[in-house]
């Protein structure tokens, strides 16, 4: 828990928003208090909710509405549809939220036939890991829920949630993680289903949903009703950082210890190299395509002068990775489009028509055409070496360490990845430490003030139980109020 507490909320509470939270609010935040030992969280409502939980990605996000008479999706750009239509879905009953991003908002196929958008094959992001905890079935009480997470998270065996979401019968664990490109069975959509599937395995006392393993599948929205009971659904911020899946991988995927791995079988493994490496290079080399697009933007980078050959590359890599999918190859290409901010002098049919010379090179790489080549190139297609591409694209070192395939490791790469990993670990300057150290002393003052002016006769072991501190503690503040 040392670590974890130098990322939790730092902000001074507002009094103002503690005067506007009603007594179930007060409750729900004096039970986290108690038990989650987390001092100010903060209430959170459907618009900061989208704004905390989307952060950095410019896709659509799913509105699901559900009620007796009609059942529909509503898909709304996540930075100007959704914040101008939420208010209308305050107070109204099972209305849920997606744990992605999607590519497309249409219904309907070329055809005009309805088609399903809520799918896996149409995410661009995932966004976060969820447990969706149904322990009243159990009869197991809230706060008893509340101490079990508490135990699990002082052991180590479950990491603090960035958000508490009640949904008014259960509890769903909601954490933040950097947003994750999600295909079907890719190895980003298996690794992150392991996850959710390890932590169900943690929760197991507490009857985890295992709706929560599906990417596609939605979450309540605050400040709706679950109109099981009437209760309002509520949310509220325990921590403000992200975290990457990786971390979740290292801490929380339990492998087989060495001791425990099951014999290796003897005889002749069946498998072929070439295949194997052809499919993971060429698809990761797709990603690292959108990678780029979206760190360059995201840095204002500029962008016109690449854009046909990132679509020619990621058109030709996604026909090698796919075995001559032509529809999945042209489908890449719409992607990347559609994430491309920067279209001055150019169009969707100008970036297909100029990328369809990757189908020449893929047929040439294959033999299905005579090569061609005028001796500049070794050998068919379009394989490039890393150095040229970052050469011709421009990678900067901070972009190369966020990519899979294309980066030249060299001293300036070495240090500049070592800084990035200080910085998931939590790691931080002294100086920054120790204004954390002067924030938290200055809060807990904060807290005991507060207590005094509400219970000026009480003892200092009755403020060490309401504020949920030792006695020494509660001591040794006084001494500084006094």
């Amino acid at each position: 828990m040392e670590n974890a507490e130098k990322i939790f909320l730092q902000e001074p509470i507002n009094i103002r928003q503690i005067d506007k939270l009603d007594a179930v609010d007060q409750e729900k935040i004096q039970l986290i208090r108690n038990y989650l030992q987390v001092h100010k969280p903060i209430k959170v409502d459907a618009k900061k909710f989208i704004k905390k939980v989307f952060e950095g990605t410019d896709y659509f996000v799913c509105l699901f509405n559900k009620n007796p008479d009609t059942v529909f999706n509503e898909l709304f750009g996540v930075r100007k549809e959704v914040y101008r239509v939420i208010d209308r879905y305050e107070n109204k009953k099972d209305k849920y939220i997606s744990y992605s991003s999607y590519v497309s908002k249409k219904s309907k196929d070329q055809n005009g036939d309805k088609k399903k958008v809520r799918t896996i094959e149409n995410i661009r992001h995932t966004v976060c890991l969820v447990q969706d905890l149904d322990y009243y079935k159990f009869g197991i009480s809230e706060s008893g829920a509340l101490a079990t997470i508490s135990e699990l998270v002082d052991a180590r065996e479950l990491e603090m949630p960035h958000i508490l979401l009640f949904t008014g019968k259960g509890i769903q664990l909601i954490w933040l993680i950097d947003n994750v490109y999600m295909k079907r069975d890719s190895k980003s959509h298996r690794v992150w289903t392991a996850v959710q599937e390890s932590m169900m395995d943690v929760l197991k006392d507490l009857n985890p949903d295992s709706v929560v393993k599906n990417p596609a599948a939605v979450t309540r929205l605050p400040n709706t009703i679950n109109s099981k009971n009437g209760q309002q659904v509520r949310a509220y911020l325990l921590r403000e950082d992200r975290l990457p899946l990786g971390y979740f991988i290292e801490n929380y995927l339990p492998f087989p210890e060495p001791d425990v791995r099951p014999a290796r079988k003897v005889g002749k493994v069946v498998r072929s190299p070439k295949m194997w490496n052809e499919f993971t290079l060429n698809r990761e080399r797709e990603n690292d395509v959108f990678r780029i697009v979206e760190y360059k933007q995201s840095h204002n980078e500029n962008l016109i002068g690449i854009r046909q050959h990132l679509a020619l590359v990621l058109r030709f890599h996604a026909l090698v990775s796919s075995e001559g999918d032509y529809e999945y190859a042209e489908n890449q290409v719409h992607h990347l489009w559609a994430i491309m901010k920067q279209r001055e002098h150019t169009s969707l049919d100008e970036i297909l028509r100029r990328s369809q010379a990757a189908e020449r090179y893929y047929q040439e790489y294959k033999g299905e055409v005579k090569w061609t080549g005028d001796g500049k190139y070794q050998c068919p297609g379009l394989f490039y070496k890393n150095t040229t591409l970052v050469k011709k694209w421009e990678i900067p070192v901070e972009c190369q360490i966020q990519l899979k395939t294309i980066k030249v490791k060299n001293k300036e790469y070495d240090r500049v990845r070592k800084n990035a990993e200080r910085r998931n670990k939590g790691i931080v300057a002294r100086e920054d430490y120790l204004e954390q150290q002067n924030d938290k002393k200055a809060d807990k003052l904060w807290q005991l003030q507060k207590a005094l002016e509400r219970y000026p006769n009480a003892t200092q072991r009755e403020l060490a139980e309401y504020l949920g501190w030792s006695v020494g503690t509660v001591n040794n503040y006084m001494k500084r109020i006094k």
